[in-house]
């Protein structure tokens, strides 16, 4: 079995770089305990194993995987008025995620900004499917 830590780890990473505070899953109540903060709601809804390929030697194994990454960005609460920083920090996020070394970004959806009333927050949803490629050591016995 292959570990998909590091796709959390490089979404996490670009969220916070670009002034998100990243958080695993979505609640109403972090959207209410981080009012004067933008937040970025990510988790993995997909996971599939595209190929396999053993090293000559035989010392590693090399996994490509594919993941479907769905990401909620948020504003601050408040009145709506952070429209050009949202926008701003969403187009800093989702760039820095296209030129990431770590992963290929192979699709994008990108949601349209829209207002939550609930939560009085600017909300943009971002589907990504992504790949990476896994090395791991093969113990030899």
């Amino acid at each position: 079995m292959t570990d998909i830590s590091q796709v959390k780890q490089i979404v996490s990473g670009r969220l916070t770089a670009a002034g998100f505070l990243p958080l695993g899953e979505y609640s109403a109540a972090d959207s209410l305990l981080h009012k004067d903060e933008d937040i970025g709601f990510f988790g993995i809804r997909e996971y599939r194993t595209e190929d396999e390929a053993m090293s000559h030697d035989g010392s590693k194994l090399f996994t490509e995987i594919s993941c479907l990454v769905e990401i909620r960005l948020m504003g601050k609460a408040g009145g709506f008025s952070d429209y050009d920083e949202f926008i701003g920090l969403c187009d800093g996020f989702f760039f820095a995620l296209a030129k990431e070394d770590g992963m290929i970004v192979n699709s994008a959806k990108l949601g349209g900004t829209v207002q939550s009333l609930p939560l009085r927050r600017l909300e943009r949803t971002i589907e990504l499917r992504v790949r990476i490629c896994l090395e791991e050591e093969c113990g030899n016995e």
